[in-house]
């Protein structure tokens, strides 16, 4: 699959939203510590985005959108995820499947080997260690987690 496949799954899911994959990065900060609260400031330097019109108006959509909570301390912006917001699950997937699409580092084929031999439709796919941070060397291996859910009954 090209990266430009992986990123027509995504196109396709958002144009409703009115968003674009540069705005979802700006949920970046919220991937690792989704309860935190974030200044503009923060969440400019971890996306890594120079402008800061571009992540104020950004931000301001995702608050319009009820993804994010402005608060306003002083003369600071501080941003939290709306807990009450069921969709934030979906737009933190959103994100790091680009933040995933980017990465040339991790090793998708032998993943893909891995996962084809799984029987089970149901199943959590975890990687851990040294490729998570991006800290990874060529002697590095891969640490992988399976959960299997084929077990799992439903009430």
């Amino acid at each position: 699959m090209t990266n430009l496949h992986k990123s027509r799954k995504v196109d396709i899911t958002i144009p409703k939203s009115g968003l674009i994959k540069q705005e979802l990065l700006f949920l970046r900060p919220f991937l690792k510590e989704p309860v935190r609260e974030f200044t503009l400031a923060e969440i400019k330097e971890i996306s890594k985005n120079r402008s800061h019109h571009y992540t104020f108006e950004a931000l301001k959509k995702f608050t319009q959108m009820q993804i994010l909570i402005e608060k306003r301390r002083g003369n600071t912006n501080i941003y939290i995820l709306n807990p009450e917001n069921k969709q934030n699950l979906h737009y933190l997937v959103l994100v790091e499947s680009l933040i995933k699409e980017n990465r040339k580092d991790i090793p998708y084929k032998n993943i893909l080997k891995i996962t084809e031999k799984i029987k089970s439709l149901f199943y959590t796919l975890l990687i851990g260690g040294s490729y998570v941070e991006g800290k990874q060397k060529a002697t590095s291996d891969l640490d992988l987690a399976i959960e299997n859910f084929a077990k799992l009954t439903i009430a």
